[in-house]
């Protein structure tokens, strides 16, 4: 969604973020110490650059979102700690690892091997079903300091409604999930495990 927005104002941006983490601090949602980590200081614009698929005709560009020294840097570093001790979080497999299997598949005559692809993987991931997910896991094992609730509430902040720069237009992004943002990763991942249990997979 592309915004009436000026630079002036990611200063804006940065207040309503650290006013809702004050607001879980005041309330003993989160620590002191944890508010100290994750508060924004002298933010700068999230920016979306374009890298080249210069394997596909007319060499679309790939949206890719950067977060480094915006408002939400900092939160997302820390959630990510958490969701990076979750297996279902990880690619659990690797291009040689599928050559090694693919090479012991006798294809009988009638017999097609196909790969599947997600077109536009990333803005197709339904944020607030793949955040309740991560938050099960993560509360399957040693719980963070903070409850669930809260936990669902940090991932919201980090990773819905990012403002950012597009050139020189202001942008939001109210559905899906950025390619290059660290928590996307985690997030895809889990949603996409959870379609194991119907496809086979183990």
């Amino acid at each position: 969604r592309k915004l009436d927005y000026n630079h002036d104002e990611v200063q804006k941006t940065e207040k309503q973020f650290n006013n809702t983490l004050s607001k879980l601090l005041k309330s003993n949602k989160i620590s002191q110490q944890f508010y100290e980590k994750v508060r924004s200081t002298g933010a700068q614009p999230a920016r979306l650059y374009g890298l080249a698929k210069v394997h596909k005709e007319g060499t679309p560009l790939r949206p890719v979102l950067s977060l480094p020294g915006s408002c939400y840097e900092n939160l997302t570093n820390e959630l990510a700690k958490l969701l990076d001790t979750l297996p279902e979080a990880r690619i659990e497999t690797s291009t040689r690892k599928i050559r090694d299997e693919l090479s012991n598949i006798h294809l009988e005559e009638d017999e097609v091997l196909i790969s599947l692809d997600v077109k536009s993987l990333y803005t197709n991931v339904p944020v607030d079903e793949s955040i309740s997910m991560a938050a099960d896991l993560v509360y399957e094992l040693d719980a963070p300091e903070f409850d669930k609730v809260t936990f669902i509430s940090l991932m919201k902040l980090a990773v819905k409604n990012i403002v950012f720069q597009a050139g020189n237009t202001w942008r939001q992004q109210i559905d899906g999930l950025a390619m290059g943002y660290k928590l996307a990763v985690f997030l895809a991942n889990i949603w996409l495990k959870s379609f194991e249990k119907f496809l086979g997979g183990n």
